[in-house]
C-alpha cells in the first residue's frame, strides 16, 4: 500500500466535512462532502465562497489527483481519512469533492449576496 497525504487546504476541508462520525471509527463514511459542507468550510475560512479559496482548493485537488496517478495501481492509504482505497476509488473521491465545489460555487453565486445582506442587517440590528 502507498500512503498519500492530503495537501493542506484539502486536509482542512476534510476535517470540516467530518460530520457524520469520526474517521477513526467510520473511515471515509465519516465525511459529508456535500456542497453545503463545502460552503460551511469556505465561509469559516473567508466569510463566504471566494474565488481565490476555490482556486486554491482546486489546485489541492489537482495535486491529490496527481499523487493518486503517481502511486500506481496498488491500494492507497489516506491517513487523514482513515481510508484504504483503490486508485479508482480515490479518483472518484477527488471527483466528488470537485463536483461539490462546483455546486457550492453555483449556490453561493445565486444566494450569497442575499445571505450576506441578511447578515449585515442582523449585525446592524444588534449593534455589531
Amino acid at each position: 500500500m502507498t500512503e498519500i497525504q492530503l495537501p493542506p487546504r484539502l486536509a482542512a476541508l476534510c476535517r470540516d466535512c467530518e460530520t457524520v462520525c469520526e474517521a477513526t471509527c467510520c473511515g471515509i463514511g465519516a465525511f459529508n462532502f456535500s456542497p453545503f459542507s463545502l460552503i460551511h468550510h469556505l465561509s469559516r475560512v473567508d466569510a463566504g465562497v471566494r474565488a481565490e479559496s476555490v482556486a486554491a482548493l482546486r489546485a489541492d485537488l489537482d495535486a491529490f489527483a496527481a499523487s493518486i496517478r503517481a502511486a500506481g495501481p496498488e491500494r492507497l492509504t489516506i491517513p487523514a481519512l482513515n481510508a484504504a482505497l483503490t486508485p479508482a476509488q480515490a479518483q472518484a473521491l477527488a471527483a466528488e469533492i470537485a463536483a461539490a465545489l462546483t455546486e457550492a460555487e453555483t449556490l453561493w453565486a445565486v444566494h450569497g449576496a442575499r445571505a450576506e445582506a441578511r447578515w449585515d442587517a442582523f449585525q446592524k440590528a444588534v449593534g455589531g
